[in-house]
């Protein structure tokens, strides 16, 4: 995810926060948070609901095969899991690619603790998604600094989408996945613009397939937006909708790997995700947006 969601609250008391006041401020801030997190969750819900229900096509199903670009490792259980598992049930090949390391989910690291959770998720990863049926063959991994790849010089990004687009090229996909444009989060927002440009670009040749078809999947945009306030209303048109019932449980025990965002790495800590922000991923549907 690469967002430090909690934020972090104050650690030591204030010099005009003696003793007692300073732990009723802090019980107040951590009050207030919670709070904002209930009424995140109920918005992301309804709005998922809404997309689900009323707003959003049946996604019409293919044997093609498919490729997943994650910005950070769970960002592809938590966005397209279901879909993984029914591709793989059918034997259909995916190829999953990770942009970023995932080293940036928690604050403070020392670089050995850094590298320790940078082996920590890569290994969630291959878990979860040999959970999906995806084997480690079929999962590569870039290692660009997470929370960086807006910020990284012009010739690294052009390398880098060079290496995807060889990746792309490689797995000819009908189809790729790729965090929303609109994501409300710098590496995912990234993620799609070099996707786009990597198809935009797509180079065919007669024996190999056309430019694939290229899909959206949401994160944080529906946690912490609202439709027609914060974000217009044709961000979100293009919805299609992709029931998971057959491989639900597969996609939560998927997700359940992820120790190092769903679990307190440490006694006295809360995990990295906010209360309430994976329940929408438990659903037995999918929402995809194509442009």
């Amino acid at each position: 995810m690469a967002r430090l969601d909690p934020p972090l609250a104050p650690t030591a008391p204030a010099s005009w926060l003696p003793g007692l006041a300073s732990k009723l401020f802090q019980a107040l801030y951590w009050l207030l948070w919670r709070l904002n997190c209930q009424l995140k969750t109920w918005r992301a819900n309804g709005q998922f609901f809404a997309l689900r229900h009323w707003f959003s096509q049946t996604n019409p199903w293919t044997q093609d095969p498919i490729v997943v670009v994650a910005p950070h490792p769970d960002d592809e259980v938590f966005g397209c899991g279901g879909l993984i598992a029914l591709k793989r049930s059918q034997g259909i090949p995916v190829n999953v690619i990770f942009l970023t390391d995932g080293g940036a989910s928690h604050s403070g690291l020392v670089e050995m603790e850094r590298q320790t959770l940078v082996t920590t998720r890569h290994r969630e990863a291959l878990n979860a998604l040999s959970i999906l049926g995806v084997g480690a063959e079929q999962v590569h991994f870039l290692n660009y600094p997470d929370g960086e790849l807006a910020n990284l010089p012009a010739e690294q990004t052009q390398a880098a989408i060079a290496q995807l687009q060889q990746r792309l090229q490689a797995c000819q996909p009908g189809a790729v996945y790729v965090t929303h444009a609109g994501d409300r989060s710098s590496d995912h927002e990234v993620a799609y613009r070099w996707v786009k440009q990597t198809i935009d670009s797509w180079h065919s040749e007669p024996e190999t397939r056309p430019q694939p078809l290229l899909y959206e999947y949401p994160i944080w945009i529906l946690w912490d937006g609202i439709v027609g306030l914060n974000f217009p209303v044709q961000v979100l048109q293009g919805a299609y909708r992709q029931s998971i019932a057959s491989v639900q449980r597969q996609k939560q025990t998927a997700i359940a790997q992820y120790q190092s965002q769903c679990s307190p790495v440490a006694k006295g800590q809360r995990p990295v995700l906010p209360p309430g922000f994976t329940d929408r991923f438990q659903s037995d549907h999918e929402i995809f947006f194509k442009r």
